[in-house]
């Protein structure tokens, strides 16, 4: 499986040796969009990269950008928004 394949699949919570296909990755996105965003979320704010909330949306923006050949437009569209408002949150300076 594809590396966007596997970090979609992990923030979903599948073992890492599941076999699925694109469309079992947008079924379970647009049936968990907050557990996909909030996992998002929180590998932002690990990474010693992302210090702000700016640096966390570009985070989550590029990430959602890399699944473009995997998630419907939609689907990444609802996990970017819930990911925006949970930035928000934890840093509403940025």
């Amino acid at each position: 499986m594809p590396a966007t394949q596997r970090q979609i699949a992990r923030l979903l919570g599948y073992p890492a040796e599941a076999s699925l296909t694109d469309g079992d990755l947008n079924q379970g996105v647009l049936a968990s969009p907050e557990r996909v965003a909030l996992g998002l979320v929180a590998e932002a704010f690990a990474s010693d990269d992302v210090t702000s909330g700016s640096e966390a949306r570009a985070f989550v923006e590029e990430r959602v950008a890399e699944w473009a050949a995997v998630l419907e437009n939609e689907v990444r569209q609802r996990v970017a928004s819930i990911a925006s408002v949970e930035i928000q949150r934890r840093a509403p300076d940025g």
